[in-house]
């Protein structure tokens, strides 16, 4: 779908999960979820958190959940924690907006920018209750997911070809050229930058739901939080 922008300012680009929204609640769901499906002792959220923070993995942490028995489920037990997180786990309560993201979109789209998000997840219609539920709908141009690419194309596990992949579809929908329009990526993944630099797409990098991720900082510009956006792109 060609979009007309001829007079916009620019394309932000902003992946969705731990960029703008906060994956917290869900994230920590996910790991009692498993824990009651396999009848394990549950970990307090406060020891999750403090893992995340220090930059333990998922895995990880499930293999802590099941100790000796890891061995028998472990890899059974990561795809269900997938599969659950990809069907919005335990429900849109438990899903948030970073915080500054709504006024930030706000006064970028008054100042002209189109506002695209992109998310590497299959079920764009999860990703748009999520974002009616967070009253975002009207702020939003338009959502790329996964399945807009994998429909048509074999399943892609690289997830740095996706993002590439998902944001040439917004360029070319968007009518945005990299050379005459500002455009930008926003994410909190090194994948997100990566995947920005291989297309001359100019990147920024913020803080995730719990911590920057490991050497991004020395890739790009990097933010802690959405109100730093509006005085860097305003400039």
């Amino acid at each position: 779908m060609m979009i007309n922008n001829m007079n916009k300012l620019g394309l932000l680009i902003i992946d969705f999960d731990d960029t703008l929204i906060d994956n917290t609640k869900l994230d920590l769901d996910s790991f009692h979820y498993i824990a009651k499906i396999y009848n394990l002792s549950a970990i307090n959220d406060n020891t999750i958190m403090r893992w995340r923070k220090n930059g333990m993995i998922a895995k990880n942490i499930l293999c802590r959940l099941f100790g000796e028995r890891y061995d028998m489920q472990l890899d059974v037990c990561v795809k269900k924690r997938l599969e659950y997180l990809k069907r919005g786990g335990g429900g849109l309560r438990l899903v948030r907006i970073r915080r500054g993201a709504k006024d930030t979109l706000k006064q970028l789209g008054k100042v002209g920018y189109s506002i695209v998000v992109v998310t590497s997840r299959d079920d764009k219609t999860v990703v748009k209750k999520i974002i009616k539920n967070l009253y975002l709908d009207n702020l939003i141009d338009s959502i790329y997911c996964a399945s807009d690419i994998t429909a048509k194309n074999a399943d892609l596990k690289n997830c740095v070809e996706l993002k590439k992949r998902l944001y040439r579809l917004a360029l070319k929908d968007h009518i945005a050229d990299t050379t005459s329009k500002k455009v930008i990526v926003i994410g909190n993944l090194k994948a997100d930058v990566i995947a920005a630099k291989s297309l001359k797409i100019k990147p920024i990098a913020i803080k995730g739901s719990y911590r920057f991720d490991s050497g991004i900082s020395k890739m790009c510009k990097t933010i802690t939080n959405f109100k730093e956006l509006v005085n860097i792109l305003e400039r």
